[in-house]
């Protein structure tokens, strides 16, 4: 359902033959929100749009769910949409920097004919709001507090005196052995490896049985973010914040990844975004064969690992176009 007039922030930018408008709702989410982020373009039954190409996250926004809209013609024109559930992960202010779209116009008489062009709207300002809203208490409605009470001075038997001594040095050795046990956990907690992070994360993740529920889309989202929080954890390379494009041009010219390493995860995680952004469904020995080869590449110390042959074109969807986007 298209959200009311004034419920929504709209940018809209035009750019050759092709119309761009951007629309989040709702305006001002509450941070228990899921905040709908919604791309649509106009442009000639020639000119080819392709999809927007994000990562995990959309700002400060954790990307949810993703769904391509039905395309259909509109006065002549082409319309395509793509739609996204987005998270807050913080109350506040937040800044979505330029959202855009890539096309290609295919028109006989177009001046940059069979050029990628780069359509943006302008960036975007949310302020989301407290779960609590105005419903959290006001100290100022409370009542004020009553004049001391005079108390008989009493002075203490010596058994009191004796047991509270004993009481306050049972604490005070209870608390030393709370305290002892948390940092003692706590420096566990730093030393753990981030082989180990990972596969607890992955552990994790084969208990949510996530294909069997049908989600099989939010699995891959997943499984390729514990392989690039992994990637940078080892390496430093920022991977979960950046597009596959970009993880991949980075390791590139990394030395710390040889010829065929880099080849391998360059097949991983475009075989994962085919899953993600192009609609492909694979088949439970394919899913299972995923999870299997993240998990000999973490255990394998990030090398070694021997994936699958790079898949063959997946069929397209409706909306035709592949996004690289990070997990």
């Amino acid at each position: 359902m298209a959200p009311k007039e004034g419920e929504a922030l709209v940018k809209e930018a035009t750019k050759g033959p092709v119309a761009l408008r951007v629309t989040v709702s709702p305006k001002v989410p509450r941070l228990s929100d899921l905040v709908d982020l919604t791309l649509e373009t106009r442009a000639a039954p020639e000119v080819e749009v392709k999809p927007p190409a994000f990562g995990q996250a959309v700002g400060e926004f954790l990307i949810r769910s993703y769904r391509d809209l039905p395309p259909r013609m509109e006065g002549g024109q082409s319309v395509r949409g793509w739609t996204y559930k987005l998270e807050p992960v913080r109350s506040g202010k937040h800044l979505i920097r330029s959202l855009g779209v890539t096309f290609v116009d295919r028109r006989a008489e177009s001046e940059a004919k069979d050029k990628t062009v780069e359509i943006e709207a302008d960036p975007l300002e949310l302020d989301v709001t407290s779960s609590v809203g105005e419903g959290k208490p006001d100290l100022g409605a409370l009542a004020p507090m009553e004049e001391p009470r005079p108390l008989e001075a009493r002075p203490w038997p010596a058994w009191k005196l004796a047991a509270l001594a004993g009481g306050a040095l049972a604490l005070a050795a209870i608390v030393a052995v709370i305290l002892l046990r948390k940092k003692k956990l706590a420096l566990a907690e730093v030393v753990r490896t981030p082989e180990e992070i990972a596969l607890a994360e992955l552990q994790q993740l084969m208990q949510e049985r996530l294909p069997e529920q049908g989600l099989v889309v939010e699995f891959y989202v997943k499984l390729t973010g514990i392989v690039r929080r992994y990637i940078e954890r080892k390496t430093g390379i920022r991977a979960p914040e950046q597009t596959t494009e970009e993880f991949l041009r980075a390791m590139r010219g990394d030395t710390r990844f040889d010829p065929e390493q880099a080849l391998q995860l360059e097949r991983f995680l475009e075989a994962s975004d085919l899953v993600k952004y192009a609609a492909q469904r694979p088949a439970a020995r394919e899913i299972e064969e995923a999870f299997r080869h993240a998990q000999l590449f973490v255990s394998a110390g990030g090398r070694g690992l021997v994936l699958a042959p790079k898949p063959a074109e997946a069929p397209a969807p409706v909306a035709a176009g592949s996004a690289k986007g990070g997990a």
